[in-house]
């Protein structure tokens, strides 16, 4: 689904967290900024979605409590910049979203290796379910 307003982001990401809701399963959705997390989480949470965030701005103890969160089930959704593509594997991550394509700021332009770490290191390829 292409969305191109933030309404409707909010709205896929709210559909998605529905899917996901009667299930042992989570989902992660890619921002391509901390500001647009911080816009959204609040307005997610307003809206009935159990969602942490993550980004590079916050403290130690935060993400670690936000890690702590998801990883326990606590919550279903994980909002964050590209700082979960670095190594991390989310066994019942079903779900991944890209709010914003990633961008590679330097030139400008669409940046695919960002985009393929985000599917791909969160995401269940070739997994049957």
């Amino acid at each position: 689904m292409m969305c191109h307003s933030i309404v409707q982001k909010i709205y896929a990401v709210i559909a998605a967290h529905k899917l996901l809701q009667n299930s042992n399963a989570q989902g992660i959705i890619f921002c391509r900024t901390r500001e647009t997390i911080e816009l959204c989480v609040p307005i997610l949470k307003l809206k009935g979605c159990s969602i942490s965030m993550i980004h590079s701005r916050m403290s130690t103890d935060a993400r670690a409590a936000a890690m702590d969160m998801f990883q326990s089930g606590e919550s279903t959704l994980m909002m964050s910049t590209n700082l979960l593509t670095r190594g991390m594997d989310f066994p019942p991550v079903r779900i991944v979203v890209n709010f914003d394509l990633p961008d590679d700021p330097k030139r400008k332009t669409f940046d695919g290796k960002a985009y393929e770490s985000r599917i791909g290191r969160s995401a269940r390829f070739g997994l049957e379910f």
